[in-house]
């Protein structure tokens, strides 16, 4: 295949991502998940410390990329929106290298057109903004990609580099840590590994691995120590997540895992029979193509130990199902005359035609809002278009009755105000919400306590309720500091915007002040 072909089958693949991502991007918040990536980035660009300074429940490579993304093009989501379209760009990418390199270049045209659909044809808004999920899938297919490499081209130090993305992978997500496993056993238990005639060449690849890992583990422990940040990143970002994972019961697990797997596996039925055609075209199970199967079962697994079944989490099976199902694709397309593949053709195309337009009628509509902007204002049919605008007019009311350096308060699952009206985190949690079982467990009094301790201190400028039932002013402690030291200044959107009317501020503030009339 001629190199223009080649880098014409790539390009189509970003083209098709991006077709059905930028609409998108006239948010400034496609999900909430992408407000904590801003908030905790820019308290990092600006000097602060991760988990000290903020309350954290992520690893530090989502935050790390996306203060680079502000660095290099501007404090703003269009950084984020871009840092994800370019996420994208490289897994199709690394997805072609694979598919091009150990199997044909028709398959890996077809695994990065694949995956271009199939990341986005699943449950919108959610699976195409920023996350943890397509990062951790950067390193993983890059780490795959290597691991290839050294197994069948024989370059063994490729090995390491496949335990160093590998390893990354883990630290962003850890559920990732099964590729590692994956690899590890492959090179253990696999026979006909070309190495199996000698100790010492697989024990040699399998120590490359290790040493990879290993040092990723050592770089980031080197950051956390010297960060002096190692305890509140133990608490929040490990001993929280464990506690969150396992605060899933049984029977709520197994409810989802029926749900998510049946929706799953009827929404990509189009990949399923191509992924089988593809089994039925190998059926002399190259080392590759077995490597590919066990990556599709190691991130299926990865899948089920978060437990929740979030539609992000879907994301790590998305790329060995694109490279195996290209294998499907290819063989039905060199084998397109025959009539029982023209049958399956007919099939496969429809179940994808069917999930498709289901999931991107909504996309197809945003396209006519990004044409048509004002349109946009008046939609009331998609909750994330209406939150944005509120989000928007709260930050707006804030931002002009404030400067930069006033903190604010925000009580409620709405971390977006702060990012938007661009104004300091008073308590150091960007979403307190006493009425979900989310991070700190801001029902418990003794946070509840701490927190007013330091709301107490501080003093931010405004208070922000977002809450519809837990109502601020239902919580005594809560309620006694907006009593002594705030009035209700209006209501945006059913939020009570609380203004500070004491004078008296903590020692340590001596900026120039605006000041605020009282409303009408």
């Amino acid at each position: 295949m001629k190199l223009q072909t080649k880098i014409a089958l790539v390009a189509s693949s970003c083209a098709v991502s991006a077709l059905l991502r930028i609409p998108y991007f006239q948010h400034p918040f496609i999900f909430v998940d992408e407000a904590w990536w801003a908030n905790g980035s820019k308290v990092l660009l600006q000097g602060g410390r991760l988990y000290h300074d903020i309350w954290l429940d992520k690893q530090p490579p989502i935050f790390m990329f996306c203060a680079l993304l502000f660095k290099v093009v501007g404090l703003n989501m269009n950084a984020i929106h871009f840092g994800s379209l370019l996420l994208v760009f490289l897994i199709s990418t690394l997805l072609f290298c694979i598919g091009s390199s150990f199997f044909s270049p028709a398959v890996g045209g077809g695994a990065a057109i694949i995956y271009a659909l199939a990341s986005t044809t699943f449950y919108t808004p959610r699976i195409t903004g920023m996350n943890t999920e397509t990062i951790m899938v950067v390193f993983t297919t890059a780490a795959m990609f290597c691991f290839l490499q050294g197994l069948i081209q024989r370059r063994l130090h490729c090995f390491f580099w496949a335990g160093f993305l590998s390893s990354c992978a883990a630290i962003t997500k850890p559920v990732a840590m099964t590729q590692l496993l994956l690899f590890v056993g492959f090179l253990a238990l696999t026979r006909d590994h070309h190495m199996s005639g000698s100790d010492l060449p697989r024990t040699r690849s399998t120590g490359l691995l290790c040493g990879g890992y290993l040092c990723v583990i050592g770089l980031l422990m080197t950051y956390i120590i010297r960060s002096g940040i190692l305890m509140p990143w133990w608490e929040q970002s490990i001993s929280y997540e464990i506690s969150y994972v396992a605060s899933v019961d049984k029977l709520t697990f197994l409810r989802k895992l029926v749900r998510s797997s049946t929706s799953f596996g009827l929404i990509y039925t189009w990949l399923w029979l191509l992924i089988w055609q593809g089994r039925a075209s190998n059926k002399g199970r190259t080392r590759a193509y077995r490597v590919a199967a066990y990556w599709l079962l190691t991130a299926s697994i990865g899948v089920v130990a978060g437990r929740r079944f979030y539609a992000n989490y879907f994301i790590q099976v998305l790329p060995p199902m694109a490279l195996l199902g290209a294998m499907g694709a290819t063989y039905l397309w060199q084998n397109r005359h025959l009539r029982q593949n023209k049958a399956i053709c007919r099939i496969v195309s429809g179940a994808f035609l069917l999930s498709f337009v289901w999931f991107h009628a909504r996309t197809l509509a945003h396209w006519y809002f990004f044409l048509d902007p004002h349109s946009h204002e008046h939609v009331q049919l998609w909750g994330m278009c209406k939150d944005n605008r509120k989000n928007a007019d709260i930050a707006r009311h804030v931002r002009s009755r404030t400067i930069s350096s006033d903190p604010i308060f925000v009580w409620g699952p709405k971390p977006e105000l702060y990012f938007l009206s661009d104004r300091v985190i008073a308590a150091g949690f960007m979403e307190y919400d006493v009425g979900a079982d989310v991070p700190r467990n801001a029902s418990h009094p003794l946070t509840q306590l701490q927190t007013v301790q330091t709301l107490g201190a501080v003093r931010p400028r405004y208070i922000i309720d977002v809450q519809r039932n837990a109502r601020l002013e239902n919580y005594p402690q809560f309620r006694k500091l907006i009593e002594e030291h705030y009035q209700l200044e209006t209501l945006i959107h059913e939020a009570r915007i609380y203004r500070l009317v004491t004078r008296r501020f903590p020692p340590h503030s001596q900026e120039k002040r605006i000041e605020i009339s009282s409303p009408p």
